[in-house]
């Protein structure tokens, strides 16, 4: 029974532990910028839309998808640093 209960409580960090660090490349309506940043919750999606704001210096509007990675001149990270390469996952 003990050790069943291990094999739950592993299980389950792991699944919580996997959900916590995958992370998500957002592209928004209004830019053609991609925002690559830890997470996938509303709160996160608000935090690349600012970082979006902050670097073409105006509002993106709603983000319109997720990806897996960014490749090319219009990819960065989630302090603003842009990237060539980002694989989010």
């Amino acid at each position: 029974m003990l050790l069943n209960i291990r094999i739950i409580v592993a299980l389950l960090g792991t699944v919580l532990l996997t959900q916590q660090l995958s992370a998500k490349c957002y592209s928004f309506r209004e830019s053609d910028i991609k925002v690559c940043i830890n997470g996938d919750t509303n709160e996160v999606r608000k935090k690349a839309s600012a970082v979006c704001k902050k670097t073409i210096g105006k509002d993106c509007g709603p983000t319109t998808g997720a990806s897996a990675s960014c490749n090319g001149t219009k990819c960065y990270d989630e302090s603003g640093s842009k990237r060539f390469i980002i694989k989010a996952n």
